[in-house]
């Protein structure tokens, strides 16, 4: 039996088992994979101490970390349920299950769905939640990238590497988050920005073909998502 488990393999997992190795409580983590979100994040430049990184660079130094103290990563696997044992806790993966006195979630976010028509119907089939998965799969296509806070601009300046027009179609009034990122938005010569415009389907039939938008007026913006 354990004193700990944690569930999770991001930073906030991550920095939680390197403080129970070094207090040598006796734990395990379950996690998926090891840097979570940070792992399919593109270019980094706000991680103290690493000016200029990138997601997967900046995993491998987590996990290079966490290996120094030789900690237990159940790596592929997934909790699939946490139940009372007593005083206690059952900790389920598909693989194996964990009894232990203390339970640390730390599963971090999954993306927000947008819910409209064509969303699920074309996931996989040019709609994606991961910039840094697949841009390169958009290799000089036109690409649409809906949302307008850091994740969505750290998007648009992955996909501007490769994509030919660049369209950020953002609800709010104005794009919010660094304005570092912001100003290489805007100086930007492929990135077009459509401000308060809602969203209200992906078009395509086998493949994404374009979004569909609305504002002052409905419009439809023929583009690759």
């Amino acid at each position: 039996m354990y004193d700990l488990v944690i569930i999770g393999g991001g930073p906030a997992a991550l920095a939680a088992a390197v403080y129970a190795a070094r207090q040598k409580i006796s734990f395990v983590m379950v996690a998926e994979n090891i840097g979570g979100q940070t792992a399919i994040s593109a270019d980094i430049e706000n991680y103290l101490g690493f000016p200029a990184t990138n997601g997967p660079e900046l995993s491998g130094f987590f996990e290079k970390h966490i290996r120094k103290y030789g900690i237990d990563v159940k790596e592929g696997e997934k909790a699939i349920d946490v139940k009372r044992s007593g005083k206690n806790f059952i900790v389920k993966t598909a693989a194996a299950a964990y009894e232990t006195k203390t339970v640390l979630i730390a599963s971090g976010k999954k993306p927000r769905k947008l819910n409209i028509p064509g969303e699920e119907r074309l996931y996989r089939k040019g709609v994606t939640y991961c910039a840094t998965c697949d841009a390169p799969l958009f290799s000089g296509k036109d690409v649409a990238i809906i949302g307008g806070g850091n994740s969505a601009m750290d998007a648009a300046l992955l996909a501007e590497r490769y994509s030919g027009r660049v369209y950020i179609i953002n609800i709010n009034p104005e794009l919010r988050g660094d304005a570092v990122m912001l100003d290489s938005i805007k100086r930007s010569k492929k990135i077009t920005i459509f401000n308060s415009s809602l969203t209200t389907e992906i078009l395509g039939d086998k493949t994404a073909s374009g979004v569909k938008w609305k504002s002052a007026t409905s419009q439809a913006l023929t583009s690759t998502t």
